[in-house]
């Protein structure tokens, strides 16, 4: 069963700003950003259990060979992406979500 993704607004305000962020550095590094974040929301799709659960109903994947995260949360048919979140960044942030 593949689950329907369903990713916030924020997420994607801040998947352009790192997608600009590595455009401005190489075209092809944009692009290589661009299928690590989808190939990430594919996996989601396939099996969203699969990945880390990270505190109260929130989940984790990282994308391959990038410092980003995806947070999410799993409903009864959908994955709901709160956050592309940068590993460098403070976890608990993560409470906020």
């Amino acid at each position: 069963m593949k689950f329907e993704i369903q990713i916030e607004d924020r997420v994607l305000h801040d998947f352009s700003e790192a997608f600009t962020y590595y455009h401005l550095i190489s075209d092809f590094l944009s692009t290589k950003f661009e299928i690590a974040f989808t190939t990430a929301i594919n996996k989601l799709s396939a099996r969203p259990q699969n990945h880390y659960s990270i505190a109260h109903n929130l989940r984790r994947i990282t994308l391959d060979k990038f410092p980003y995260m995806l947070i999410y949360t799993i409903t009864d048919e959908k994955v709901i992406v709160v956050a592309l979140f940068h590993q460098a960044s403070n976890p608990s942030i993560w409470k906020e979500i």
